[in-house]
């Protein structure tokens, strides 16, 4: 371990804002603590996903060029380098490189104030800048970049194209594979990389490692689901059954907010004898912060245990964490240990923090990092600008959101219009977001979803209901799979609007589509608490079980939704007990109450009829 990491954990987890501190230490262990630093607390604070910049290791989101890529997906995250990649710099990285992202919102977040997104600026770091000058020299080689041969084929003709590829006197090389992988990758391409995986196996052109079953097992489960996930990963081969192979499946637990699978997968692969990295823990951290901040410290206290070495990315979980209960003396702590270890902060870590600070409403404190966020007053940081144009909308500044958009406006990158969009919105400037949205228009090509679903989320908040269904005409016009955030504003737009059968049916028409994208949870939430204060027992149960087959968990709260269901008809809820003993919840407290109440009422109604 390095000199002086300390993390001070106080057992009773965050639920009751009790959090750990950092703080130098002569052992330069983890140890127990009471914090010792006075404490503020918010009820709740906005959750933000996006990154500006690093490495992008993702099972949702890639690394986006600065065109207009359709097919990105709704979530969007930071990630670290698993350690055996970033200890070989030398070569191409591999399409295993995207591998993990943070979970979704929990229900607890506020959806319409969320700005996860999905896009990115990509940071020149030195794997990407060698993994950039390999593609350069690629293309500069070649006649026909494979890749594009690929992408402009049907999916079941990929098998063909390589051959015809082959047949053109070119040669599949790993670094040729691992560009095209990438390429497809970062299009969000993932059945066409998945026949591709499986053309490379079944031609045996190249040897096939541990990184392309990881590879394979991540493609599967956003092809074919979680569960073909998990059937792929005993079929594989024996030694190949690696701890990377594992930790790529505990990654799409975390991303699907898998909590139990998660935890079970992690035990195991520690009873399998793998050795104990600061990416699984960093996966099972994720998850605690949303779902079961009680957990937290045990993390962190195995990390120490096990002297496992804190990452960038755990640093930025542990200050979200912090500002997440308003303990920003806390997060300050967190900020000059990172920075003392010697790990800069990034574009996002600056973001985070600056967010949290408006929160606390120390504004003192947001206009210095802002000031660092922009650095050279007359030069502005590109990468910077999504950031900085939803900080200045959260803080109202109208002029400084339209300084940022100039810089942006002469060749704006796809999320500059989506950040552009909201910020706007945020401000109520409905024609300024509408002009963003035009000028994306102007440019040409097919319109991307996540653009129009920033303007259809800007028409909802402001409840312009009639200009937000033309928008959606439009959308579902221009067909294509409905991407979960997508999904999840327009089912919340007819919601709004008091249809919520309108809403159900979208979402059915949905999960008709390829299902590598579901829904959101939150978005299942949305309509069951419809149809339960409808009294609407059978669409309610429907939404109930749909949880279930989208692979979530069902928790009391989704429990107690459904309960109110029973509740506001007035009929009983016979077996109730029974399926919540089922997902081992406990039934208790007022649920335990109402549905005693609900079912004796019924009984004694029974029995009068009887008499």
């Amino acid at each position: 371990m390095l000199a002086a990491r300390n993390f001070f954990v106080k057992r009773d987890g965050l639920s009751n804002g009790t959090v750990w501190c950092l703080n130098n230490h002569e052992n330069g262990h983890f140890v127990v603590a009471d914090n010792p630093l006075p404490k503020r607390f918010s009820n709740r604070l906005v959750y933000t996903k996006y990154f500006m910049g690093g490495k992008f290791l993702s099972s949702q989101a890639r690394p986006v060029a600065n065109g207009d890529e359709e097919g990105q997906d709704d979530t969007f995250s930071k990630l670290e380098t698993p350690e055996n990649v970033e200890g070989n710099k030398s070569e191409a990285p591999e399409e295993v490189d995207y591998l993990v992202s943070e979970p979704e919102l929990s229900e607890e977040d506020d959806s319409a104030e969320d700005l996860t997104r999905e896009h990115a600026e990509i940071d020149t770091s030195d794997s990407e800048v060698g993994f950039s000058a390999k593609v350069k020299d690629f293309q500069e080689k070649t006649s026909s970049s494979l890749s594009q041969v690929i992408i402009q084929t049907l999916p079941q003709s990929v098998e063909d194209a390589i051959d015809n590829w082959v047949e053109g006197g070119n040669a599949v090389t790993r670094d040729i594979v691992s560009i095209v992988m990438a390429t497809l990758r970062s299009h969000k391409f993932y059945e066409k990389a998945l026949q591709l995986s499986e053309w490379l196996e079944a031609s045996g052109s190249l040897p096939f490692t541990d990184r392309d079953y990881a590879s394979r097992l991540d493609l599967v489960a956003k092809v074919r689901g979680i569960h073909a996930a998990e059937l792929c990963l005993e079929k594989f081969p024996p030694n190949m059954q690696t701890e990377l192979v594992y930790r790529t499946l505990l990654a799409n637990y975390t991303s699907m907010q898998m909590l139990s699978k998660a935890e079970a997968l992690f035990k195991l692969m520690k009873k399998k004898g793998f050795s104990l990295t600061a990416f699984s823990c960093n996966q099972l951290l994720a998850l605690y912060k949303i779902l079961d901040r009680k957990k937290f410290a045990d993390v962190l206290l195995l990390m120490e245990n096990e002297n496992v070495e804190p990452t960038g990315f755990t640093y930025k979980i542990l200050i979200d964490a912090k500002g997440r209960v308003g303990d920003y003396e806390g997060m300050e702590q967190v900020v000059e240990k990172m920075k003392s270890d010697g790990i800069v902060p990034d574009g996002y870590t600056q973001y985070l923090i600056a967010s949290y600070y408006i929160k606390g409403r120390f504004y003192e404190k947001v206009d210095a990092v802002l000031k660092e966020m922009e650095g050279d007053p007359s030069k502005v940081k590109r990468s910077a600008c999504i950031g900085l144009l939803s900080l200045y909308a959260a803080l109202g500044r109208a002029d400084d959101v339209s300084r940022i958009w100039k810089l942006c406006e002469r060749n704006p990158r796809h999320a500059e219009f989506i950040f552009a969009i909201e910020a706007w919105g945020k401000l109520g400037k409905i024609e300024n977001a509408e002009a963003v949205f035009q000028k994306r228009i102007d440019c040409g090509g097919k319109l991307p979803q996540r653009i129009c679903t920033a303007l259809l989320k800007v028409y909802t908040n402001h409840k312009l209901h009639d200009k937000a269904k033309h928008l959606v005409k439009r959308m579902l016009e221009e067909g294509g799979r409905l991407r979960p955030l997508t999904l999840d504003t327009i089912v919340k737009l007819y919601l709004q609007s008091g249809e919520v059968r309108r809403a159900d049916s979208i979402l059915q028409m949905a999960l008709q589509q390829q299902h590598h994208a579901m829904p959101k949870y939150v978005t299942y939430l949305a309509i069951l608490d419809r149809y339960a204060e409808e009294g609407d027992i059978h669409n309610a149960e429907k939404i109930f079980e749909q949880f279930r087959q989208a692979g979530y968990s069902r928790k009391v709260g989704t429990y107690r939704r459904l309960l109110f269901a029973y509740i506001n008809a007035k009929q009983p809820a016979y077996g109730f007990a029974e399926r919540l003993k089922a997902d081992n919840i406990l039934l208790q407290g007022t649920m335990a109450s109402q549905l005693a109440q609900l079912n004796s009422c019924n009984k004694i109604a029974v029995a009068g009829l009887l008499e």
